[in-house]
Order: structure tokens, then C-alpha cells, then sequence
């Protein structure tokens, strides 16, 4: 998710207030370690994390075999053409820090429009 606290309580309370579940980790090898232990849907990722960074932690999921879980990444590197280079390197989606929690929802609900929020 973020290594950031604030940006992962906040990001946490706008999906959980939609009926998401969330599961939060401070960076790309705790991520890991979920996805190993739980059943996860989608995947938020900053960039730049400690310990593992987004790049690194998305190529791992991509070798562990989750090719079609979706991966978001989030920053706050807002040029154009990064975007470009993120698709090229396999994330499947984008969120521009700081965003609008209605960016976020619709940029969540876009890879998991199968499936319903916890009521």
C-alpha cells in the first residue's frame, strides 16, 4: 500500500466506508506476505516504499503468478509521461496523490466492478 501512515489511513477509511475490506501494508515485502495468507482483489502501491518499492513489488506478484490480479499504483509523480511508462511496465491502473476520494473510487471500482462491497 504506502509507507506513509496517513495516506493509508485515509486511503483505508474512504474504501472501508464504501463497503471495501482493507488490508494495509507499509511496504512491498509485507504486501507479499499477504497476498501469500489472504484473498486478495486488488492491489494499491506506492512507488516508493521502504524495505521494497512499488516496481519491485509488482514484478514479484507478476513472477509469484497473480498475472490477472490488478495493480494500482499510487504517487504523487503526476507527469504525463509516467503514466505511459507505468502501463509498459505492467501496472494496470493509476492514482495521482493527493486525489479525490471519488478518484480513488472510481479508479478502485474500475477492477472490481464484479464484485460487491461489504454491506
Amino acid at each position: 500500500m504506502d509507507d506513509h501512515e496517513l495516506v493509508r489511513m485515509v486511503t483505508s477509511k474512504i474504501l472501508t466506508k464504501e463497503g471495501f475490506h482493507v488490508i494495509t501494508a507499509e511496504n512491498g515485502k509485507d504486501a507479499l506476505d499477504f497476498l501469500q495468507r489472504e484473498a486478495i482483489d486488488c492491489v494499491l502501491l506506492d512507488m516508493e516504499m521502504p524495505v521494497m518499492g512499488g516496481l519491485e513489488t509488482l514484478q514479484n506478484i507478476r513472477q509469484q503468478g497473480w498475472h490477472q490480479l490488478p495493480v494500482i499504483v499510487m504517487t504523487a509523480r503526476a507527469e504525463v509521461e509516467n503514466e505511459q511508462r507505468w502501463r509498459t511496465l505492467g501496472f494496470d491502473g493509476f492514482i495521482f496523490k493527493p486525489s479525490a476520494p471519488s478518484e480513488l473510487l472510481i479508479t478502485v471500482s474500475k477492477f472490481l466492478f464484479h464484485k460487491k462491497p461489504v454491506e
